[in-house]
């Protein structure tokens, strides 16, 4: 794969981990509308990325494993670390321990954190399909995509009515790992991965920019579509389908944009390396320093902006500062990363 494109796909991969944050953010309140149309998109095309990335070289056990290193290592640390603190100085239950092994946002410390293990039931399950069920003939492929995507709304819609999942504190928690929208998110895997040759090579078309913007922004404005994938919604799906897609191809081409420009491609290649440690600190650091802030500056745009600042900045500093410690590296990072 040519140098360009390898850096053009960290950056779609930075440019979706920013849009994660931004989305758990205090600007978040001052952009509805903007934020509307980023939620039809905004986790599609992280499950869509990732399928890209999907490689086949490995046999199971070995996939499994990476992935369980790469996705769930950090996860079950943190979270073990954090529920034992609240058994010791907040009297909680050890029975929360246990949930986090259910692994999904009502069972766990830190809510954002259930994207981890659900993206790792949906790469393994990606891997098998990919692996030993995808055929050569290419219409028959796309056509078992339109039939997960189809069975996944069905089946999340169907869990989601008739609350078949256990209660924590009241509250409905899905089923483990979110299983329940896990074909949903797998069909945009699987479209990434079938898609790889294509995402790799296409070219910029403005034209299909202005498309692509002018689908989103009509669907957004006069649709009641929505995807939510956390709380099980994907209303309209037609429309939200058509809306993520374009959603994720606008992404695409601004990514391949700002490869153009030495300063933005870095910065969204080093958010889109560090996106690990972004995806489990972004939240915690930007509610912290939001309510901080406020004391000094008061609550508004500028205060929301700095919090978000430094729910991006706070983890690369990290994830910097892990990659020279031999001991912290073996906490949060892959195996295959770990310093020589």
């Amino acid at each position: 794969m040519p140098s360009e494109r390898v850096e053009y796909l960290d950056v779609a991969k930075g440019i979706s981990i920013f849009l994660v944050a931004s989305f758990h953010s205090e600007i978040r309140g001052y952009l509805h509308s903007l934020f509307d149309a980023i939620g039809l998109f905004r986790l599609p095309l992280f499950f869509f990325v990732s399928g890209v990335f999907l490689s086949l070289k490995s046999d199971f056990f070995g996939f499994v494993i990476r992935k369980f290193d790469a996705l769930l290592k950090s996860y079950l640390i943190i979270l073990f670390a954090l529920g034992c603190f609240s058994i010791i100085f907040r009297g909680d239950s050890v029975l929360n321990l246990a949930w986090i092994l259910y692994g999904t946002a009502e069972t766990i410390k830190w809510a954002p954190m259930w994207f981890l293990p659900h993206l790792f039931i949906v790469s393994v399950m990606g891997y098998l399909i990919a692996k030993y069920f995808f055929s050569l003939n290419a219409f028959q492929n796309y056509l078992a995509i339109i039939v997960i995507f189809a069975v996944g709304i069905y089946f999340a819609n169907f869990i989601s009515s008739t609350h078949m999942s256990p209660l924590l504190n009241g509250k409905n928690v899905g089923l483990p790992m979110s299983f329940e929208v896990s074909l949903i998110s797998l069909g945009y895997f699987l479209l990434g991965y079938k898609l790889k040759g294509m995402v790799v090579s296409f070219e910029t078309r403005f034209s299909y920019l202005f498309i692509s913007l002018l689908t989103l922004v009509l669907i957004a404005t006069f649709s009641d579509a929505h995807i939510d994938l956390n709380r099980m919604q994907f209303i309209e799906p037609a429309l939200s389908l058509v809306a993520s897609l374009s959603g994720i191809y606008i992404v695409l081409i601004v990514s391949k944009i700002f490869t153009l420009t030495k300063s933005m491609r870095i910065s969204f290649e080093v958010l889109g390396k560090s996106s690990l440690f972004i995806l489990i600190f972004h939240y915690w650091i930007g509610k912290v320093s939001y309510q901080k802030l406020t004391v000094i500056t008061g609550e508004g745009p500028l205060t929301a902006i700095i919090s978000f600042g430094f729910s991006l900045v706070i983890p690369v500093v990290m994830w910097i500062l892990v990659k020279r410690s031999r001991y912290a590296s073996y906490i949060f990072l892959p195996s295959f990363q770990l310093r020589t």
